[in-house]
């Protein structure tokens, strides 16, 4: 193959393969707590206020705990809920997802739950509500009194739902955050992938300038 035509099918694989990844959407956390002393029991389901850095919101992960004598599989929900904890006045319901997981006996471990990025305001208050069709499901979370309050998130509390029933209410854990994780939508930038274009069209003109 001769170079000039070498150079043009470089141009098209690279300028190819930069919009794939401009497609697929790399997930950043953005706030966390991480965290995790002891594991609190709820059938119910259990929440985290937190505020963003970023410009939109893509998922959240929770540290779950299996406390069954046997294997069992479940899945996680997650929601985010903005203008106060799930099904208060004036809160709505922005994003939501879920995520099978599987845990052996007395087992642990972060399960992570994506969606379509949502826009989120910087700064402003948002709430996490975390959820598992298995009942025995334990959410791990970190107590912020002893032994090491100096680690608590200082953006949010943590919160656990009234009752089992749709629409309950919530109410906060003073000093106390659970083990949560929010995550972040990154795409490369189109001016990135525009000037690789653009190099690889001007060494093709070289290129041909040569030959003739």
């Amino acid at each position: 193959m001769r170079l000039a035509h070498r150079i043009a099918a470089l141009a098209v694989i690279a300028m190819g393969s930069s919009i794939a990844q401009r497609a697929d959407a790399q997930f950043v956390v953005d706030q966390s707590q991480l965290l995790v002393q002891r594991f609190n029991a709820s059938s119910n389901r259990i929440g985290q206020t937190f505020m963003p850095t970023a410009g939109n919101a893509a998922g959240a992960g929770a540290f779950v705990y299996n406390p069954t004598p046997g294997v069992f599989t479940a899945t996680l929900s997650a929601e985010l809920w903005a203008g106060g904890t799930a099904n208060s006045v004036g809160a709505t319901l922005i994003a939501s997802g879920t995520q099978s997981y599987t845990l052996a006996a007395g087992a642990s471990a972060w399960v992570d739950v994506f969606w379509t990025a949502v826009g989120v305001t910087p700064g402003s208050t948002y709430f996490l509500d975390y959820g598992s069709d298995n009942s025995g499901s334990r959410f791990g979370f970190a107590c912020c009194t002893s032994p090491a309050p100096s680690l608590a998130y200082l953006y949010g509390d943590m919160y656990r739902a009234n009752s089992a029933g749709a629409g309950t209410t919530y109410r906060s854990v003073q000093e106390a955050d659970l083990a949560f994780r929010e995550y972040y939508s990154v795409t490369p930038e189109p001016a990135s992938v525009a000037l690789l274009a653009t190099g690889l069209l001007g060494v093709f003109g070289v290129a041909r300038r040569r030959k003739a």
